[in-house]
């Protein structure tokens, strides 16, 4: 009888154990409308990083505001130099330094009172204008 119940005892006791080895829900398993949003699902940014394109120019922080189509001289914009340096960790704070623009672009600004600035990547113009973050 001890016999049997040793044997009783040892089946439940590995029953036990396998029943804890199931599937676990993961980041990976856990559908993505289950899991709790990121800051990168809800800006697209990474968490930790500067949460919006943005380019420090002639002591304005300007923030990336759309595509831009149109004649550059006739709209009153001229060539003001190249993004110097990118870091995505910090807001810029010095002269052509920027946040998620890439390295070279180049840059115009407006000749009359302007609050915005073109910058140009891949041959593609985008309008950053004057803003805070």
């Amino acid at each position: 009888m001890m016999k049997v119940l040793k044997v009783l005892l040892a089946v439940c006791l590995c029953a036990l154990l396998l029943s804890g080895c199931g599937d676990k829900e993961t980041a990976d398993t856990v559908p993505k409308s289950n899991r709790p949003e990121t800051q990168a699902d809800m800006t697209g940014f990474p968490s930790g990083t500067v949460q919006r394109e943005c380019l420090y120019v002639d002591g304005t922080l300007y923030l990336y505001n759309g595509k831009w189509s149109g004649d550059l001289q006739q709209a009153g914009y001229t060539y003001y130099g190249k993004v110097a340096r990118e870091d995505v960790y910090r807001i810029p704070d010095t002269d052509l330094t920027a946040a998620w623009v890439d390295v070279g672009s180049k840059v115009y600004v407006g000749t009359a009172a302007c609050d915005s600035i073109l910058v140009e990547t891949g041959g593609t113009l985008y309008r950053y204008t004057a803003g805070t973050l």
